[in-house]
């Protein structure tokens, strides 16, 4: 086993809403609700993207037991109720925006009608008439969060892990993917996405607070005592990532 990686998973499960969460900090040992978001967040080289590799099935490193009503990981898989998006640049470069969602609608076995039927669906809500011809090569960087959510419609699965995103100083573009993120875990998908960025706390189900590959917080909002705004939420989960840094610097 890897020996940086210092957050062993007791169990992490998805359950109906109406299943009672329970919060563990010693390990990750979370409960996640059908339909909801939960954000692993932490700064960089924190052990964000390993941790979601490994509640996709894709690295074993890390030991313990993820489970989807009861069922293992690998079970799902192969219903392709999973989507996993790698932190790895996941689009054509030299392909039209076209190509690059039904190229990746058909990667998860989606038959092209259904594609073709649900990117006219929502390309007004993303603005695609116009691009859609378009390279990608030829496109803001940004797009690529855009496409991201476009992909989530057209395969809808049941869990989607986002290991990674950057909308490259595009505040508009972020703010617009968290919120559509909202609406679709409103649809029933649930959401695990990891990311830097503190203030995208504040539509979280759950949080997974990383640091130095190690768990520093595992719950959610309601279930920080006394705070109620997200602004201040944000500001505890930030001081317990530098006490975890003097705790280093003192050992």
């Amino acid at each position: 086993m890897n020996d940086l990686i210092k957050f062993p998973i007791s169990l992490i499960s998805l359950y109906p809403k109406y299943e009672n969460q329970k919060d563990d900090n010693k390990s990750v040992n979370l409960k996640i609700s059908k339909g909801s978001l939960a954000v692993i967040l932490g700064p960089e080289n924190s052990g964000k993207n390993l941790l979601c590799k490994k509640i996709a099935g894709i690295d074993n490193t890390i030991p313990g037991e993820i489970l989807y009503f009861g069922k293992s990981i690998n079970e799902i898989k192969k219903q392709n109720l999973l989507l996993y998006i790698p932190s790895s640049n996941l689009f054509f470069e030299n392909r039209t925006i076209i190509e690059n969602l039904v190229i990746l609608g058909e990667f998860s076995n989606i038959p092209l009608k259904i594609i073709e039927r649900r990117i006219k669906k929502i390309s007004p809500t993303y603005g695609l008439e116009n691009i859609k011809n378009v390279k990608l090569v030829k496109l803001p960087k940004s797009i690529k969060s855009i496409l991201i959510l476009c992909l989530i419609e057209i395969v809808m699965p049941e869990i989607v892990i986002i290991a990674a995103q950057d909308f490259y100083g595009d505040q508009l573009k972020e703010e617009f993917f968290f919120k559509r993120l909202v609406f679709l875990k409103n649809l029933g998908i649930t959401i695990i996405i990891a990311t830097q960025r503190f203030s995208n706390i504040d539509n979280s189900d759950n949080i997974i607070l990383l640091s130095e590959s190690k768990p520093l917080f595992i719950g959610n909002p309601q279930s920080i005592s006394k705070i109620n705004n997200p602004k201040d939420i944000e500001l505890m989960l930030l001081k317990k990532i530098e006490e975890s840094y003097e705790r280093i610097k003192i050992n």
